[in-house]
């Protein structure tokens, strides 16, 4: 797949809902919409992902070590900065395709924490890929 932020915003909104083209992904956003993938996460019963809760160490750390994205993961006073989502990035990731996860990582980065990075789709793809790992869907290299 080819990464850049129309494939992203297409996929972060889901084959079910027309893209929107008038309206901007961060006015999205900050209006109170949710990606596809969050909204099929809130249609599974907690039950779905209770075999989740051993692995949210994983992706709490896969978060702080590899994605990130304020920068702050030397500073070891902020070292739960990031703990509030591992539950819910586990269970997204555990049902979202990688084009889904991909798109939450990067719209979280860009318009939760509104940082601009460079690398942030390249860095979402290789969280992506750890955290398919992490939670058992694949290995990666």
């Amino acid at each position: 797949m080819e990464w850049n932020e129309k494939t992203l915003f297409a996929a972060w909104m889901g084959r079910h809902r027309p893209a929107i083209e008038s309206t901007s992904w961060s006015k999205l956003i900050r209006n109170g919409e949710h990606s596809a993938l969050v909204e099929k996460v809130d249609q599974h019963k907690a039950a779905d992902f209770d075999h989740l809760h051993e692995v949210c160490k994983e992706v709490d750390r896969v978060l702080w070590q590899h994605w990130d994205p304020l920068t702050i993961n030397k500073l070891s006073a902020c070292r739960n900065e990031y703990h509030e989502f591992a539950w819910d990035i586990a269970c997204a990731a555990s049902i979202g395709s990688e084009a889904e996860m991909v798109a939450e990582l990067y719209a979280l980065e860009r318009f939760y924490f509104n940082v601009e990075r460079e690398d942030a789709i390249r860095r979402s793809v290789i969280v992506t890929e750890k955290l398919f790992a992490a939670i058992g869907l694949c290995e990666v290299e």
